[in-house]
């Protein structure tokens, strides 16, 4: 403060809290964007798990996996959200592979690929580890 004529703050003042100012960012920013990245993971694991249901409920009431997000009522889009694009790798009657595959900005997620088949979440390899399907 200035104690000449008592009003306003100096220079340096101003620097210094401008300086704590930009630590305090450095130092929160990354934590907030993972926890952004976590909680699509999320949501991504969420839409997996809602195909799978929707798999589950067709094969015991029609004897058979469906193969396409149309034969399940749905469109591919109805199945993803922005930051996830689910895809059919592999499908026939008996046994079906969907992935959830990060987009946007999403996409840096060290996580990758999530991944579900008729048994549950699909592991390791070129899909997310174990742990990723818990954080």
């Amino acid at each position: 403060m200035d104690s000449e004529n008592g009003s306003g703050f100096s220079l340096l003042e101003v620097l210094i809290v401008l300086a704590i100012m930009g630590i305090l960012a450095s130092l929160t920013v990354p934590g907030y964007q993972q926890s952004v990245q976590q909680s699509r993971r999320v949501d991504a694991v969420a839409l997996l798990l809602e195909l799978q249901l929707s798999q589950a409920r067709n094969f015991a009431e029609q004897g058979e996996y469906k193969t396409s997000f149309s034969a399940l009522g749905g469109t591919r889009q109805s199945f993803s959200n922005t930051y996830y694009q689910l895809t059919f790798i592999s499908a026939d009657k008996d046994h079906w592979v969907v992935a959830a595959t990060p987009a946007g900005t999403q996409a840096t997620d060290a996580c990758g690929v999530f991944a579900v088949d008729e048994k549950g979440a699909v592991y390791g390899g070129r899909y997310a580890v174990e742990t990723c399907w818990n954080k």
